[in-house]
């Protein structure tokens, strides 16, 4: 395992990013892959000095090297193994928030398909997790060699990584995972808690995933390419399959008795999965949130990338007539499928 401080001589600066980065640190002595458990760390050049030491005068934006939030963004994707981000990454985030005076950490970690030096798996549930927990415990314990507040530490993912930033929001320092973290070499003194958690599109109810997905993507046929597998298009057995899958997610929303805040009505989607209380619902905030991203592109208050685009109701319109894919790589039994023409209208108005 890297050691902070003996690395201090290994901060290098990013002037594109106007950052100094500390990179390829493994955070773990009992690593058993260590190329995905690791992490690096960036932060916004005025907080270290060029020998690697941390400048207590040192400012960006609002905040300074000791007051800086610190973003620990894990990069896990479909609860597979995955190393941790590079700037410029297609998965990258850091730029955000370097620019706006935070250090930013990205973090690996093992996954369902990890194997050690002898082919054994060693990444199932829980590893990915309690690798993060160890990670932030390994940050912690060399934090007074790193700029930053590590009592406002953020976690950040989507995806799986989604559903390991909602865990690490609510399983920190939780007793039950000692065992784990003593096993992965962690430091049991130090804390794996997080300030807060910001959370993407997570996967959480792995038991109706699958159905959950071919409800949304209901009667579209087509699967674009992606790591899960090659472009195609369903055939009849799959179909049928995906209309099973879709009622059975029907059945399972209307078996919960949700009802809707404020009113109290019942939610319930019709058997058609495209009508009902809850389809209603769910449209009437689709609507609201595009309206909401309208009044903010009217008024400049989205990020430039946002401000550079140029598109109207209308034209959103236009565009959700023709499907719409999803990333390459979403999760659920077909990657990467276009979104029903009922919903695609609100999502693309409402993602810009």
């Amino acid at each position: 395992m890297n050691d902070v401080f003996s690395l201090r001589g290994g901060w290098v600066l990013h002037p594109e990013y106007r950052c100094r980065m500390l990179e390829d640190v493994v955070y773990t002595g009992r690593a058993k892959t260590p190329q995905f458990q690791s992490l690096s760390i960036y932060a916004p050049e005025p907080y270290l000095t060029a020998d690697g030491r941390v400048d207590p005068a040192g400012t960006c934006g609002r905040f300074t090297a000791a007051t800086a939030p610190v973003v620990f963004e894990n990069n896990a994707a479909g609860y597979l193994q995955m190393p941790h981000t590079r700037l410029g990454d297609s998965r990258d985030g850091a730029a955000k928030y370097l620019e706006r005076g935070m250090v930013y950490v990205t973090c690996g970690c093992r996954g369902r398909d990890s194997r050690d030096a002898d082919g054994v798996l060693c990444g199932t549930s829980p590893w990915s997790l309690v690798d993060l927990k160890t990670a932030l415990r390994f940050l912690r314990h060399s934090r007074e060699a790193l700029p930053g507040d590590w009592s406002r530490v953020v976690s950040v993912g989507w995806s799986a990584g989604g559903a390991m930033s909602s865990l690490l929001g609510v399983t920190g320092d939780d007793p039950r995972y000692l065992p784990y973290l003593e096993e992965n070499g962690a430091y049991l003194d130090e804390s794996d808690a997080v300030w807060a958690a910001q959370i993407y599109c997570p996967i959480i109810d792995l038991d109706h995933a699958d159905a959950a997905y071919e409800w949304q993507f209901l009667r579209d046929p087509e699967n674009e390419d992606s790591h899960v597998g090659p472009a195609g298009r369903m055939d009849a057995f799959r179909a049928a399959l995906s209309g099973e899958l879709a009622g059975r997610y029907v059945r399972y929303f209307n078996s919960l008795g949700l009802r809707r805040p404020g009113t109290d009505e019942p939610l319930r989607f019709g058997e058609d999965g495209r009508s009902g209380t809850a389809y209603r619902w769910l449209m009437e905030l689709l609507e609201e949130a595009a309206g909401e991203y309208f009044r903010r592109l009217e008024r400049g208050a989205l990020p430039s990338p946002a401000r550079r685009r140029t598109i109207s109701p209308a034209g959103a319109r236009r565009r959700a007539s023709r499907p719409r894919t999803r990333p390459p790589g979403s999760p659920g039994t077909e990657a990467g499928r276009a979104l029903p023409p009922s919903t695609t209208m609100c999502c693309a108005a409402a993602a810009g």
